[in-house]
């Protein structure tokens, strides 16, 4: 469970991108990323478990591997339907830095439960 938690940045982007697809009402693009998702973690698998003999951490390492793929691939069909609806470029970006109301915002939402940790 140690090597996955490196996986967890990529799992959480992954949600993410697929819950924007489900609200633009698109479904079936992030079904394309599942074969790639599937062939790095079998291919991460085989080599990984089998030749090199790194046995349960080794389809781990395959498994967070299998997730950045997943990633990778989500954020690519998202940039592609961001271009495809078109309108200005500085609208359609994925990631937008937040104004300062609504970071002062997040940061009294997030501050008692930081504080908590």
């Amino acid at each position: 469970t140690a090597i996955r938690a490196f996986g967890y940045p990529a799992a959480l982007l992954s949600m993410v991108l697929q819950a924007g697809f489900v609200a633009s009402k698109d479904t079936s693009t992030p079904l394309l990323a599942v074969p790639l998702t599937a062939a790095v973690n079998l291919i991460g698998d085989l080599l990984l478990v089998g030749p090199l003999g790194m046995g349960v951490a080794g389809a781990a390492w395959a498994t967070v591997g299998s997730l950045y793929a997943n990633m990778a691939m989500l954020l690519v069909l998202w940039s592609n339907k961001m271009r495809s609806l078109g309108g200005e470029p500085s609208t359609n970006r994925l990631f937008k830095r937040p104004r300062s109301a609504e970071l002062m915002a997040l940061v009294k939402f997030a501050a008692p439960m930081m504080v908590a940790l």
